[in-house]
């Protein structure tokens, strides 16, 4: 049995309207998958990342704890930062 998910358009969410109506149903399926998948992997490490450049920008150190040093240590040996800027740029490109 093949589940099926749906969720409304509200008002706001304009912008979500304009993506997903660009695509064909097949794609916007596939987008809406890899998008959940993506976000529910490394959407943590984001929004701490984000507090972390947003405590920078201000002025305020950042202390890092273990969890954010294996991702440092992780990120400086088995990726390089062509790789990394590649899939960034291909995730934006969606």
């Amino acid at each position: 049995m093949i589940k099926t998910y749906s969720f409304r358009i509200n008002k706001g969410d304009e912008g979500i309207d304009s993506i997903l109506s660009s695509m064909s149903p097949a794609k916007r399926s596939q987008y809406m998958k890899d998008a959940i998948l993506f976000y529910a992997g490394i959407g943590g490490e984001l929004k701490q990342l984000n507090s972390h450049i947003k405590q920078m920008l201000n002025g305020n150190s950042v202390s890092m704890d273990a969890k954010d040093a294996d991702i440092k240590e992780t990120a400086n040996n088995d990726i390089s930062e062509d790789v990394l800027f590649a899939s960034i740029d291909d995730l934006l490109n969606l």
